[in-house]
């Protein structure tokens, strides 16, 4: 592999890792949906259901669900000396509001998919 393709690679993964970063919050609020759970378990769902493409590390895991608190999306209560997550009512319809963009979002990402290298839209896939 040549040293560009390297390069090429790396430049790659640093943009994937931030594209992904960006559904970490969504993640977040679609695996309380099902139930309270303490940050380490809210990682391990989110990596499950996302089928390994989104990781929150431990570092940003705290940081998101006190942004979560603080938009009270989620409430948080201690429980055999953990700290538990639960989606609030308020969380329950911001989340219904956000599906349909999500939707909207899935389809802008299909649509940048569908381009090939000269900049024509390849056929359906």
């Amino acid at each position: 592999m040549s040293s560009d393709d390297q390069n090429d690679l790396e430049q790659l993964e640093k943009w994937l890792v931030e594209l992904k970063k960006g559904f970490s919050k969504p993640f977040m609020l679609a695996v309380l949906l099902n139930g309270d759970l303490y940050a380490y378990k809210i990682t391990k769902e989110v990596l499950k259901i996302s089928e390994g493409q989104v990781a929150i590390a431990g570092s940003n895991v705290y940081p998101m669900l006190n942004d979560l608190l603080k938009q009270g999306l989620v409430s948080m209560y201690i429980k055999n000396n953990r700290k538990y997550y639960h989606l609030t009512e308020k969380g329950r319809r911001f989340f219904a509001k956000l599906q349909p963009e999500l939707q909207k979002l899935s389809t802008l990402i299909k649509k940048l998919a569908d381009y090939n290298i000269e900049g024509k839209k390849d056929g359906p896939r």
